[in-house]
């Protein structure tokens, strides 16, 4: 008989006495599988949402969501900042709707997002400066990372990672 156990993954599961609280699981659950920068920030937004509001989640009204959207677009905040703030308390919101059922109505569902100006055209480089600063690059190394960045369409995160 041989031993697979060196095949099983070593999966650790929380007790059940662990001290976390309703919506702190509803944010795990919630932001489960979702890359660790959209975690950390869906989670800093849903928590300020849910301190400003003063409201367990199963308490939030349409008009509690439409006072903290007015508050954003009254902020100093960008457009694409406010957009993006909003969007993540309404993913939040259907989740706990669709997902989970915890709740019986959306209360989120009704907000928009704001518009925001799509500048990515104005953020491309010509592909002539593009080849100008590669054929520059005098480290092969760098020539490379900056190719691959390029033909890849990658960000500098991602090619950092690799």
């Amino acid at each position: 008989m041989s031993d697979h156990s060196s095949l099983t993954p070593n999966i650790v599961i929380a007790p059940s006495s662990a001290s976390i609280t309703p919506t702190e699981g509803l944010l795990d659950l919630w932001l489960h599988g979702k890359s660790p920068h959209t975690q950390r920030y869906y989670r800093r937004e849903a928590l300020k949402f849910l301190v400003i509001s003063g409201k367990p989640i199963e308490s939030i009204t349409l008009a509690d969501v439409q006072g903290y959207a007015t508050a954003l677009h009254q902020s100093s905040l960008a457009v694409s900042s406010v957009a993006r703030a909003i969007a993540a308390i309404k993913s939040l919101f259907t989740f706990a709707h669709q997902k989970t059922g915890l709740l019986k109505a959306n209360p989120a569902g009704a907000v928009t997002l704001p518009k925001v100006k799509d500048s990515l055209a104005e953020r491309i480089i010509p592909e002539w400066v593009v080849q100008t600063m590669i054929g520059l690059e005098p480290n092969k190394r760098n020539r490379a990372l900056l190719k691959l960045l390029y033909v890849g369409g990658l960000r500098v995160s991602e090619v950092t990672q690799l």
